[in-house]
């Protein structure tokens, strides 16, 4: 989070203003101008290819779901969410698995949650989201174990090891109305 803008010696010039609360990228913004409203928050813009990462977190540890590659839509200086593809196979998934745990740990995360990460020369985590995110619609779709089950059990004990994937979910928030 930036609470001020950056020397110009260090480069960074961009930012993103967010609402604390929120989903689907509504009211997110980018701008050169690191200054937010009462209700919002000012991070650092990344270049890179938008992803999420979904698992859940137990007593017994960390059950990764899936990695998500968010459809996004950069214009007006505005980002829209518009979808996803459920999973995302990416040669980097080892780091960002390694990331969304770590963050997880630190932040104390229970349950299913997911984080957003934008990947460039390294996963920065740019949004926390402790809750199930839109990306349940494509993962309820294309993995076999039910995700109230693994939810449950992650509570009371008994998570598995992995769950198991079949095939791909391409979903449009357009066609979730």
């Amino acid at each position: 989070i930036v609470d001020r803008p950056d020397p110009v010696d260090k480069g960074c010039l961009q930012y993103v203003v967010k609402p604390r609360t929120g989903s689907g990228s509504e009211g997110v913004r980018i701008t050169s101008y690191a200054q937010a409203g009462p209700d919002e928050i000012v991070t650092r813009y990344h270049e890179g290819l938008h992803l999420s990462a979904s698992f859940i977190v137990g007593g017994e540890g960390f059950l990764p779901l899936t990695i998500n590659r968010q459809l996004i839509d950069f214009a007006d200086g505005k980002m829209r969410y518009q979808g996803s593809q459920v999973p995302y196979k990416t040669p980097r998934a080892a780091e960002i698995w390694e990331a969304a745990e770590k963050a997880a740990n630190v932040l104390g995360l229970r349950g299913y949650a997911g984080i957003d990460f934008v990947l460039g020369e390294r996963p920065w985590a740019v949004d926390v989201n402790a809750r199930p995110t839109t990306s349940i619609i494509g993962i309820a779709r294309v993995m076999k174990e039910e995700i109230g089950e693994l939810i449950v059990r992650a509570r009371f004990g008994g998570l598995p090891e992995m769950v198991h994937l079949e095939g791909e979910s391409i979903f449009r928030k357009g066609d979730l109305a």
